[in-house]
C-alpha cells in the first residue's frame, strides 16, 4: 500500500490546498513579480489545521515553528542584500512548516535549490537568446527582460515544495 492511499482525505485535501497554493504562488511571481501576503498566511495556517488532522503533536509544532523563524532569519539577510524578494522569504519559510525536520526539511530546501536554479538558467537563457514574436508579447516577459536582476524565484520554490511532497510520499523515499 503507497503512503498516499494510506492519507486520509482530510490529510489528501490539506495537501492538496497546500499544493494549490504553492502553484498559485508560482504562477503570481512568475506574472507579477510578486507573491501576495496571503498565499504564505494561508500556508502556515494550512499546516496549523494539518497538524490538527494528522495529530502532530506540540513539540514538534514547536520545532517547525523554531526552523521556520530560522529559515526565515536566514533568508531575511539574502533579501537585505538584494539576492532574494520578500515573497520568495515568506513564500520558503511558511513552505518550511510543512517538512519536519531534518530529512524532509534538508529534501525541500534542495529541491528548492536545484529548481530555483532551473528557473534562472531558463531565465537566462530567454534573456539572451532570440525568441519567438509572442514571447515578446506577453507582459511578464517583458518585465523580465527590463529588471535583469529579477528571477521569479517562486516557481522554484512551488516546484520544490511539491516534488518534495511527493518524494515523501513514494515508496522511494520512506
Amino acid at each position: 500500500m503507497n503512503a498516499i492511499a494510506a492519507l486520509g482525505p482530510a490529510e489528501t485535501t490539506l495537501l492538496a490546498v497546500f499544493s494549490a497554493l504553492m502553484i498559485a504562488a508560482g504562477v503570481q511571481d512568475a506574472l507579477t513579480m510578486k507573491i501576495s501576503n496571503k498565499i504564505s498566511i494561508l500556508l502556515i495556517l494550512g499546516f496549523f489545521i494539518h497538524a490538527a488532522v494528522a495529530s502532530i503533536g506540540p513539540v514538534e509544532i514547536a520545532i517547525r515553528a523554531a526552523t521556520m523563524i530560522a529559515i526565515f532569519a536566514v533568508l531575511l539577510v539574502l533579501h537585505h542584500h538584494n539576492l532574494m524578494g520578500g515573497g520568495d522569504v515568506k513564500l520558503m519559510s511558511a513552505g518550511s512548516l510543512w517538512f519536519q525536520a531534518p530529512e524532509a526539511l534538508f529534501l525541500y530546501i534542495g529541491m528548492t535549490s536545484i529548481f530555483g536554479g532551473l528557473v534562472t538558467l531558463a531565465l537566462q537563457f530567454m534573456r539572451h537568446t532570440p525568441m519567438p514574436l509572442f514571447v515578446y508579447r506577453w507582459d511578464a516577459f517583458e518585465r523580465w527582460q527590463k529588471n535583469f536582476r529579477y528571477v521569479p524565484y517562486g516557481i522554484g520554490i512551488a516546484m520544490g515544495a511539491i516534488t518534495s511532497q511527493y518524494l515523501l510520499l513514494t515508496p522511494i523515499m520512506r
